[in-house]
């Protein structure tokens, strides 16, 4: 097949994805991930959800909507005051918590922490979105150990360092698509089907 350097012919080994319980025939269809931010500085919604009740109402939206899994966040990716470990779980935590005892969808929760995946993961999480691209060295471990999925971003820095002028050696599809393949080979080797 003749195409482009950019173009990427994605070959699925199984057409079934596994979220916990759940499963999904990805075949026909991609899955929709509805966000919900527990960030008083978050770019995205500039903190709108961060009231609990609040929270808990964008949750039902996006269930109404037709979410496939919900995706719970602490820290805002950019640059921004400094969030402790202790802070995150107290905003994360209770949420995985209600919308795991509302809902009967797959949780996510965005952290690159393995300390808050293990106790979201505790708290009925199936599924740790890491846009460090797994840089906490006990990460993958703790998802592997739990039976959790994991979804790794391309990042070139780091979570909430400025990158104003991003530079490549290389074409960026290209230097992206190895870092993710990286990524999903450790994810494989720690043992996450």
């Amino acid at each position: 097949m003749d195409s482009a350097p950019w173009s990427v012919v994605w070959e699925v080994p199984c057409p079934e994805v596994h979220l916990g319980p759940h499963r999904y025939d990805i075949r026909h269809r991609a899955l929709v991930m509805g966000i919900l931010n527990r960030t008083p500085d978050s770019f995205y919604d500039q903190g709108r959800y961060f009231d609990f009740d609040g929270f808990l109402a964008k949750a039902a939206e996006l269930v109404a909507e037709g979410a496939d899994l919900l995706d719970v966040g602490g820290v805002k990716a950019g640059p921004g005051p400094e969030v402790s470990a202790e802070e995150e779980l107290d905003r994360v935590i209770p949420a995985v918590t209600a919308l795991r005892e509302r809902f009967d969808l797959p949780i996510a929760v965005d952290t690159w922490r393995a300390s808050v995946l293990r106790e979201a993961l505790a708290a009925g999480a199936v599924v740790g979105n890491d846009i460090s691209g797994f840089a906490d060295p006990d990460y993958l471990a703790t998802a592997a150990a739990a039976g959790a999925s994991v979804v790794a971003t391309h990042i070139r820095i780091g979570p909430r360092v400025p990158d104003p002028d991003p530079v490549y050696d290389e074409p960026v599809v290209e230097a992206v698509l190895r870092f993710l393949r990286a990524r999903g080979g450790a994810a494989e080797a720690a043992g996450i089907p």
